[in-house]
């Protein structure tokens, strides 16, 4: 039987070790989200299908997992993340883009997959 030599390796193999993706920005009232964003990532398939996501929040904001480009999230259809709140996000396999809109201010999402 494996065990764990300590507690921050436990941590990771629940977790995951944060890998950093990108950052999805919106200074408009318009959705972005992580192929049309200034620093586009993961814009190959699969996207980020089937990935688990820790993101962050610069300013209130809503999110929402989409199946396309085109597809955004709005204060009605998204989750209201809070300034500096991180959430843990699980992408399904149908899904690859993460649409961000900001709430009253230009925010910025950071993006990391826990592998």
């Amino acid at each position: 039987m494996y065990r764990l030599g300590d507690e921050v390796k436990l941590l990771q193999a629940i977790n995951g070790a944060p890998t950093y993706l990108g950052t999805i920005t919106t200074t408009s009232a318009a959705a972005k989200n992580n192929s049309d964003t200034s620093s586009a990532f993961n814009t190959a398939a699969p996207l980020l299908k089937g990935k688990v996501l820790l993101l962050q929040a610069s300013g209130t904001c809503y999110i929402l997992p989409v199946s396309s480009a085109s597809g955004a999230v709005t204060s009605a259809t998204g989750i209201k993340l809070a300034q500096d709140e991180r959430v843990q996000l699980t992408m399904d396999n149908t899904r690859g883009y993460l649409s961000v809109i900001r709430d009253s201010s230009d925010v910025s999402v950071k993006v990391w997959e826990l592998a």
